[in-house]
C-alpha cells in the first residue's frame, strides 16, 4: 500500500478527502486501489482547460478531430445510427421519453392478451361444462328400463326404417315449409287486400252519402216543385170555381176536367215514387251483393236482405280473424327472431356512449359471442332430442298400440319362442268365448 501513499498527490488532484485514509488499508478495498494507484496518472486527469475547452465543444456540438481509424469507426456509427452526431441533448430526451411510452405500451399489449387469453380459457372451459351437463342430461332422460336389447341385424334393420322414416319427414318438413312460405305470402296479399278494401269501403261510404244528400235534395226539390205546382192548380181551381158560378159554359166545363186529369195524375206519379226509388235501391244492392259474394241474388226484397245479412256475418268473422292475428302470427314470429338477433348483434356495432360504430373489441367479443350461439344451438339440439323422442317413442307407444304390440311379439319371438306360443294360445281361449254373429243369427227363422 506504500505505493496509494506515494500517490496522494493524485487524490487530492481527483478531490479525494485524504482525512480518511484508513481506507486506503482496507481489504475490501486493496484491489481497486491497486488497480487506481497503477493505472490513474497525470495524463489521465483533464485539466480545467480540457474541461472547459470539452464544454465548449458540446455546446457547439463539435469534437476533436480524430485520426483516420476513428474516423471510419465514427462513419460507421453515424451510418449505423443516422443523426448520432447532430442530436443534442433535448432529442436524446424526447427519444427516451418515447421509448419509455412505448415500453409502457407493450406492458400493457401483453397484458391485454394475457387477460384475453384468460378468458378464452374460461369460455372453452364454460363450453365443455355446458357440452357435459347436455350429455348428463340427455343420458339421465333416458328411461332405460324401457330399452330393450335386441340383434344387430334387428338393429341394422331398424336403422334403415328410421332413416327412412326420417327422410320421409324431412321431406314432408321442406312441403311444409313451403306450403308455410306460400301462406305467408297469401296472408300478406291478403292484408294488401283487406287494406284495399277498406280504402275502397271508405270511398264507397262517402259516394253513399253523397249520393244520399243529392237523391234527398232531388227529393226535396220534387216535392217543392210538386207543392208549388198543386198549389198553383189549386189557385187555378179556385178561380174556376168562382168563375163557374157566372159562366157555365162548355169550354169551362172542359178545361175543369183537364184540370181535375193532371191533378189524378201527379196523385199517381207521387204515390208511384216509392216503388221506383224501391226498385232502384234493390237493383244496386243486388249489383253490390254480386261484386262481393261472386254470385247473383234473386230479385226479391227478401233475398237482398238474407245476402246482405250472409255477407256482414262473413265480413265480421273475417274482421275477428284480423284483429285477432290468426293471420299475422308467423309474420310476428319472424319479427320475434329478428329483434332477438339484432340485440345479440347491437353489442359488437353499439358498444359505447356514443351511438356509433366502435370495433376496437369486436376480436375480444367474438369468442364470447361465438360461446353464447354454441350454448344456444346445444340447447336447441337437446330439445329438439326431447321432442323427437316424445314424439317418435313415447306418442308411437301410447298411440300406434298395434305396432308396440307386434314389436313385444317380435322380441318375444327372438328371445323366448315359448312365451309366443303361450299368448297365441291365450287369444285363441279369449276369441272362443266372443259369439260370433252366424251363431246369434243361426235361430232366425224365415216366415
Amino acid at each position: 500500500m506504500g505505493d496509494i501513499v506515494n500517490n496522494i498527490e493524485i487524490f487530492k488532484k481527483l478531490n479525494f478527502d485524504t482525512s480518511n485514509q484508513w481506507i486506503f488499508y482496507d481489504e475490501r478495498f486493496h484491489k481497486f486501489f491497486d488497480f487506481f494507484a497503477n493505472n490513474i496518472t497525470d495524463s489521465n486527469i483533464l485539466t480545467e482547460t480540457e474541461i472547459l475547452e470539452q464544454e465548449e465543444l458540446l455546446r457547439r456540438n463539435q469534437y476533436v478531430e480524430t485520426n483516420g481509424k476513428s474516423a471510419e469507426c465514427l462513419q460507421k456509427f453515424v451510418s449505423t445510427y443516422p443523426g448520432l452526431l447532430t442530436a443534442t441533448e433535448d432529442d436524446i430526451i424526447s427519444l427516451r421519453q418515447s421509448v419509455a411510452i412505448m415500453e409502457k405500451l407493450l406492458r400493457g399489449y401483453d397484458d391485454l392478451i394475457n387477460d384475453m387469453r384468460i378468458k378464452q380459457y374460461e369460455m372453452d372451459y364454460f363450453l365443455e361444462k355446458a357440452r357435459g351437463r347436455g350429455t348428463q342430461g340427455v343420458v339421465d332422460g333416458l328411461d332405460l328400463s324401457k330399452i330393450h336389447a335386441i340383434s344387430l341385424s334387428d338393429m341394422e334393420r331398424e336403422t334403415h326404417e328410421l332413416a327412412i322414416v326420417n327422410a320421409h319427414q324431412e321431406m314432408v318438413q321442406k312441403a311444409l315449409m313451403i306450403d308455410l312460405e306460400n301462406l305467408v305470402h297469401q296472408q300478406a296479399q291478403h292484408i294488401i287486400e283487406m287494406n284495399l278494401y277498406e280504402n275502397t269501403k271508405e270511398k264507397l261510404e262517402r259516394a253513399q252519402k253523397r249520393h244520399e244528400n243529392n237523391s234527398t235534395l232531388s227529393q226535396i226539390l220534387s216535392n217543392v216543385l210538386s207543392n208549388a205546382e198543386l198549389i198553383w192548380i189549386g189557385i187555378q181551381l179556385d178561380l174556376e170555381k168562382k168563375h163557374n158560378r157566372f159562366d157555365n159554359s162548355e169550354g169551362l166545363k172542359s178545361q175543369s176536367q183537364l184540370c181535375l186529369q193532371r191533378i189524378q195524375l201527379m196523385r199517381n206519379v207521387a204515390s208511384n215514387t216509392s216503388d221506383i226509388l224501391s226498385v232502384e235501391f234493390i237493383t244496386k244492392m243486388i249489383q253490390y251483393l254480386s261484386s262481393c259474394l261472386q254470385h247473383q241474388p234473386r230479385d226479391e226484397v227478401k233475398a237482398c236482405l238474407h245476402e246482405y245479412e250472409k255477407f256482414v256475418r262473413l265480413f265480421n268473422y273475417a274482421l275477428n280473424g284480423l284483429l285477432s292475428g290468426k293471420h299475422y302470427a308467423t309474420i310476428l314470429e319472424k319479427l320475434d327472431e329478428i329483434n332477438h338477433v339484432e340485440t345479440v348483434l347491437h353489442s359488437f356495432v353499439y358498444d359505447g356512449p356514443v351511438d356509433t360504430p366502435m370495433f376496437e373489441n369486436v376480436s375480444y367479443l367474438k369468442p364470447i359471442f361465438n360461446a353464447n350461439m354454441k350454448k344456444e344451438l346445444i340447447d336447441k339440439q337437446l330439445r329438439r332430442m326431447r321432442t323427437q323422442f316424445h314424439e317418435n317413442v313415447t306418442e308411437r307407444m301410447e298411440k300406434d298400440k298395434l305396432w308396440r304390440y307386434r314389436q313385444l311379439l317380435w322380441m318375444w319371438f327372438l328371445r323366448d319362442p315359448s312365451r309366443v306360443l303361450r299368448v297365441i294360445e291365450e287369444i285363441k281361449r279369449i276369441a272362443s268365448k266372443v259369439p260370433q254373429i252366424s251363431k246369434t243369427l243361426g235361430g232366425i227363422k224365415r216366415k
